[in-house]
């Protein structure tokens, strides 16, 4: 197993030691990536599946999707009364 550590470090110019510990912990190495603030790409791990940010990542980010889910369930709410009064 060490030599097939060693030359992926090679191909990839990396440290072996990271190589190993994303062999045998892909866990720890997904959440130090994910911890990372300026890294937001998808990280897929075989058998695992593809671990993901959360979209609201920031209170702006937040707000905005707080206030679009209003929008929505209020055009929708409106829609549903329309229908009712037969204007629709």
């Amino acid at each position: 197993m060490d030599d097939v550590i060693k030359e992926l470090a090679l191909k990839y110019n990396m440290d072996w030691r990271v190589i190993k510990l994303i062999c045998y912990h892909p866990l720890l190495f997904t959440k130090h990536i994910i911890e990372d603030t300026e890294d937001e790409r998808a990280i897929m791990i075989r058998y695992f599946g593809k671990f993901v940010l959360k979209y609201n990542k920031t209170k702006e980010d937040k707000k905005y999707n707080t206030n679009r889910y209003l929008r929505k369930k209020s055009i929708a709410l409106e829609r549903k009364l329309l229908k009712e009064q037969n204007v629709i």
